[in-house]
């Protein structure tokens, strides 16, 4: 699986963090089945704790992003985003762009 997401996606690393972005949506169905597979985050402060640090996106958030012709997401560790790109590379069912934004996961 792995061998097959670093053909497709060269610069990806497991053990690194990536932000996303979702240019196009092929298969609308398939793409919300796999989204829910792993959870993207963002940097924020957490209101019931006050910890700050990356939090998965709240569902409302998610829906608002979901509405938008391009969807960004800041933060997926490589761990999570593996399954999700190699069932892209299976059958394609969107067009995503990777940036890898953080070599140390122990930020978390």
């Amino acid at each position: 699986m792995a061998d097959r997401v670093k053909n497709s996606y060269p610069t990806f690393e497991i053990n690194k963090g990536y932000s996303a972005k979702i240019f196009e949506i092929f298969d609308k169905n398939k793409f919300e089945q796999y989204l829910l597979t792993f959870n993207f985050k963002y940097y924020r402060e957490d209101k019931p704790t006050g910890l700050t640090g990356y939090f998965a996106y709240f569902d409302d958030e998610k829906t608002e992003i979901m509405k938008n012709k391009i969807k960004s997401f800041d933060f997926v560790e490589g761990g999570e985003l593996l399954f999700f790109l190699f069932m892209n590379t299976l059958e394609s069912f969107c067009e995503i762009e990777i940036e890898k934004t953080h070599d140390d996961l122990n930020i978390l």
